[in-house]
């Protein structure tokens, strides 16, 4: 009897063993994975692909890619770029932002069929970043000059909260060089290049930096006398020239000797030194703007008389107010046309005659302007992403499409790039009192 007791004890045993193993076979696993198995990224486009590897009672629900942007002053936000259908295994972005670093990630919602409260889950990828070597600028440089003698190089005058004096290399596409200055409210004058190997910059005090064009390394440090502001100043062959307390002065520098030649005229809120004894001077007041070429020589301006021949005016020219704007001047390759103003005025500098209007063609008015060897002109457009391209015979050959505000076209030798802004820049005229000091953080663009 307790043997049969004991076989039908071993025959419920197995039955409910076999029993647990069918359930255990009826009832799958639950498991998802997410893995990211393609992630590349170029300047325009960033394509990234993925696996999704789940059990058959997981059900995904929905499908989200992501887009973390780290803005310039540090902010991050995050961005739904893309609601996919949940079968898709790829997404191609082709409205990536203008930033340094960049980072992607896909989410999915599911939901398991063996839970009985069907509780939704979530699940995310790895991150992806995309960094990207972008050269910015904290304010709008208030000017840029390319280099004479190296093509590829442009220096940049940056206010913030010192005044910074720096070095663009396009082809490294870096800043190979920083000369900063305390106390930026003191300078006002614009920084010019000497004799090609030089950089000259005053501030209001009367202090005139020479540096090396080169490496930024100081030459020469002289202070010029002044009882007021200097606000505009020139050096022309072995003087320097500036307006203090509303007259012009210069100082000697093979003598040291300073003179005060007592003449108010000619005005100028800019002045550009030539060759030859030569110099331009550019004036803008809230009612009208002109400009004047005018010689020196040590016979007409000496500690006795100073007054230097004037060769050419546009007193005659009907222009309107903000036809000449100090804070908007460029030459062409040969210096032989220079371009200025808003409406993109061109003036021949053989006798100062008004060639054309680009605004007048397009009906746009623009930030800056740079020339090519060609002859070619680039204008960026305020308030659009676009750059205008003229040829010699200011026909408009070329639209070109920006991805932010542009605003200093730079020619050089591997092609076009551009300073731009993240929004759009307003600027009017030299005479409304804007002093072109923008707070707005810029980038480098190259095409």
């Amino acid at each position: 009897m307790k043997s049969y007791t004991k076989a039908i004890y071993y025959i419920l045993l197995v039955a409910l063993l076999f029993n647990c193993d069918s359930n255990s076979e009826d009832q799958e696993t639950s498991y998802i994975t997410i893995e990211v198995t393609n992630f590349s990224a170029n300047s325009d486009e960033v394509t990234l692909e993925w696996s999704i590897n789940n059990s058959s009672n997981i059900i995904v629900n929905d499908l989200i890619v992501y887009r973390g942007e780290i803005g310039y002053n540090g902010s991050e936000d995050l961005h739904i770029i893309a609601d996919l259908p949940v079968e898709h295994i790829s997404f191609l972005d082709t409205e990536v932002p203008y930033l340094t670093t960049l980072s992607y990630f896909i989410k999915i919602s599911y939901y398991d069929e063996n839970d009985p409260e069907m509780e939704l889950y979530y699940l995310e990828s790895d991150i992806q970043n995309f960094n990207r070597d972008i050269i910015g600028f904290d304010n709008i440089p208030f000017q840029i000059e390319k280099d004479p003698l190296e093509p590829g190089i442009f220096h940049l005058l940056e206010r913030s909260t010192d005044l910074s004096l720096k070095q663009y290399n396009s082809a490294q596409n870096a800043i190979t060089s920083v000369k900063t200055f305390e106390e930026p409210y003191y300078y006002t004058n614009r920084f010019f290049i000497k004799d090609a190997t030089q950089i000259c910059i005053a501030d209001t005090r009367g202090n005139v930096h020479f540096l090396q064009s080169s490496n930024y390394s100081v030459i020469e440090n002289i202070e010029v006398v002044s009882e007021d502001n200097t606000h505009c100043f020139f050096i022309l062959n072995d003087r320097i020239f500036y307006k203090d307390n509303e007259a012009w002065q210069y100082y000697e520098l093979n003598t040291g000797t300073h003179i005060n030649t007592h003449r108010t005229y000619p005005h100028a809120h800019r002045a550009i030194a030539l060759n030859q004894g030569d110099a331009l001077f550019l004036y803008n007041t809230i009612s009208y703007s002109d400009a004047l070429l005018a010689n020196y020589t040590n016979d007409n301006c000496n500690p006795v008389d100073c007054f230097p021949e004037e060769l050419h005016n546009t007193y005659d020219i009907d222009l309107a107010t903000n036809g000449i704007d100090p804070n908007i001047f460029v030459w062409n390759h040969s210096k032989s046309k220079f371009i200025t103003s808003i409406d993109g005025n061109i003036f021949n500098i053989s006798d100062l005659s008004l060639e054309i209007s680009l605004g007048s063609i397009t009906g746009k008015q623009y930030f800056q302007f740079a020339f090519d060897q060609n002859q070619h002109i680039y204008a960026t457009v305020q308030g659009e992403k676009l750059i205008h391209k003229f040829n010699a015979d200011y026909e408009l050959i070329e639209t070109i499409e920006t991805r932010l505000f542009p605003l200093y076209p730079l020619i050089t030798p591997n092609g076009l790039q551009v300073i731009s802004a993240y929004t759009p820049i307003s600027y009017w005229d030299y005479g409304s009192g804007s002093n072109y000091n923008f707070n707005e953080h810029c980038v480098i663009e190259s095409f």
